[in-house]
């Protein structure tokens, strides 16, 4: 038996014993629900925790992003969108637990798996690895985690029943030892009064460091628990915790989505609960990844950016339940979960509207608005300029006439437009075989522009963003045209960057830059911003992030929160690496997704 500490006045208890959970010694079935706060405005915080209580299930999951709470490196924020401790009194008021999931690897859908890119400042940084600069700074994070949750574990009185580290895990290298390290990390942390779970696949039940449980990813081809018939193998005390089944991560024209099958994940419950398992259930609540969350992931050979809502097919949206199959998986939580207390709760539902076309009233070009530039000898990455995310313009100047080159660009993250003094030529991108083009005749100092935007870092690998590699300038003789001075103009792409730019109504057409809306609105609700007749970049509505959008792809709206317009005059910034032809907006009451 694990996870008691008696001595504490008013302290509850999470226990196992003989395969199941025990909560203050009664059988206690676990019915999470993975709760995506940073996907969701803090004011919708409260209802839609609602939602998840009135749905059946007795917990909620809260993935701590590390790259939203150490934005900086040693600048811890817990505050305003990112009060997680607020986020645990929601809980507890609505007689929910908490099962945290601390990382430092918390989702493959987000930026860097959820860790700042900062932590790629360092060249020889080995991430989900026990090298020391990384522990060093997982441990500085889990401290200010404990810090900031004290007094929130169940054994302390709060609702943090249970903290989940990492994810399945896949690279070689010493797994075991990986694992053990962070949970000791967090014990001497603080968090001493939970019980510990880690998501793994069944492959990787031995790695399972001593103390810690198991959560498993059940495989969708096989029955739930012929995917956990080797737990009693390892411990026979061990519960059975289903972490959801595999979802499919697909190609939606241009972008990555996970989706889930309803009847399939209904037969998975049914399952695990008919088997006396807990289950989490993840891609519930409806919600989008604000700001750069969004990450990436490669399918079919393919570098694909996440699209900005969190999965396809969530059992609540943002209006309550959404359909007959939906309400079929509540029932089931209810009838097979351990209800923690007989409050009732009726949330409100979100009210749509529609916003009618606007014309953008203000223009600003990006090559203007681009800050003195770094020298180099060679094109720098982000992460080298000092920032993580937005764009670099690289520009070098043509040392000689030649009548024809080829331009080639090795290890592009992520897209790249390419400049002859202004005068645009080319495009290419990462999924380029090969990134060369044939240009037209040079002048001796013509300047050779290169604007690269990145969209999501890879969950697995050291994604760096920018240009990666070399850019070479060859002559039809195949001689090399040296290029050994570089100008690196850094872009970010924060809304204090673009608020103070300086806007003109000189609207220009397919050209980079941010363009400036305002709106009138006398009732604040809902919408869905239409995007599809823009290039590529990011939208902010009276300074919120609505995140990242890709006109090209088959997902081509943004969900814009009710909560973040106010009554009479609102702006709009379109930051576009591209440009349009229509500087238009408008919102709809449904998402626009063209599969």
């Amino acid at each position: 038996m694990m996870g008691c500490d008696n001595g504490k006045k008013e302290a509850h208890c999470i226990a196992y014993d003989s395969g199941l959970f025990l909560l203050d010694s009664s059988v206690f079935v676990v019915g999470a629900v993975d709760f995506p706060y940073y996907g969701i405005p803090r004011s919708y915080w409260e209802r839609t925790i609602g939602h998840v209580k009135e749905m059946g299930a007795n917990t909620v999951m809260l993935r701590l992003p590390w790259m939203l709470h150490e934005p900086k490196e040693g600048s811890f924020n817990f505050e305003e969108e990112n009060d997680v401790r607020l986020l645990c009194d929601i809980a507890a008021d609505n007689g929910l637990l908490v099962w945290l999931h601390v990382g430092p690897f918390i989702d493959k859908r987000m930026d860097f798996g959820g860790m700042p890119w900062w932590l790629l400042k360092n060249k020889d940084i080995r991430v989900r690895t026990l090298q020391q600069s990384f522990m060093d700074r997982v441990g500085r994070y889990f401290r200010a985690l404990a810090a900031e949750l004290s007094g929130m574990q169940l054994g302390s009185g709060g609702p943090i029943a249970f903290v989940n580290i990492e994810e399945p895990y896949y690279l070689n290298g010493n797994v075991k030892g990986y694992f053990a390290a962070l949970y000791d990390s967090l014990r001497v942390a603080g968090f001493d009064n939970s019980l510990f779970t880690l998501s793994v696949s069944k492959e990787n039940l031995l790695k399972i460091p001593s103390g810690v449980l198991p959560a498993l990813v059940a495989d969708e081809r096989e029955n739930a628990m012929r995917s956990f018939s080797g737990l009693k193998k390892v411990n026979h005390d061990f519960p059975v915790i289903c972490n959801d089944i595999n979802n499919t991560t697909k190609d939606a024209s241009g972008v990555a989505m996970d989706v889930y099958d309803y009847n399939r994940r209904y037969m998975r419950a049914f399952e695990v609960f008919e088997a006396n398992g807990s289950l989490l259930l993840r891609n519930v609540a409806d919600a989008a990844f604000y700001g750069h969350q969004a990450g990436a992931a490669v399918v079919d050979g393919k570098f694909l950016p996440y699209a900005a809502l969190i999965g396809e097919g969530a059992v609540l949206s943002r209006a309550g339940y959404r359909g007959d199959e939906a309400r079929r998986l509540s029932e089931l939580l209810k009838r097979n979960v351990t209800q923690m207390s007989d409050m009732e709760t009726k949330p409100q539902s979100n009210r749509l509207m529609m916003l009618p076309a606007v014309s953008a009233e203000g223009f600003s070009s990006l090559f203007a608005a681009m800050p003195k530039p770094i020298e180099s000898a060679v094109p720098l990455t982000f992460e080298e300029c000092g920032f993580g995310y937005g764009a670099v313009c690289y520009s070098a100047y043509i040392p000689y006439d030649c009548e024809e080159a080829f331009l080639s660009i090795d290890g592009l993250h992520d897209y790249a437009r390419v400049y002859i003094d202004e005068t645009y030529l080319c495009s290419f991108s990462r999924n380029d075989s090969v990134a060369s083009f044939r240009m037209p005749a040079l002048k001796s100092g013509a300047r050779l522009s290169i604007l690269v935007d990145a969209a999501g870092r890879l969950p697995h690998i050291k994604d760096c963003k920018g240009i990666t590699g070399s850019v070479t300038l060859s002559n039809v003789s195949g001689e090399k045209i040296l290029l050994d001075k570089w100008y690196n103009s850094s872009f970010p792409s924060q809304y204090d960057r673009v608020a103070s730019l300086s806007y003109t109504d000189d609207i220009r057409l397919n050209e980079p830059g941010c363009f400036r809306f305002l709106f009138d609105v006398s009732e604040c609700h809902d919408s869905y911003l239409y995007m599809g007749a823009w290039g590529r970049g990011e939208v902010w509505v009276n300074g919120h992030s609505l995140g990242r959008y890709y006109g090209n792809s088959s997902v081509q709206s943004l969900y814009m929160p009710g909560c973040w317009l106010k009554k009479g005059s609102n702006e709009i910034i379109v930051l576009d690496w591209v440009g349009t032809d229509n500087p238009v907006i408008e919102a709809y009451r449904s998402e626009v997704i063209y599969m």
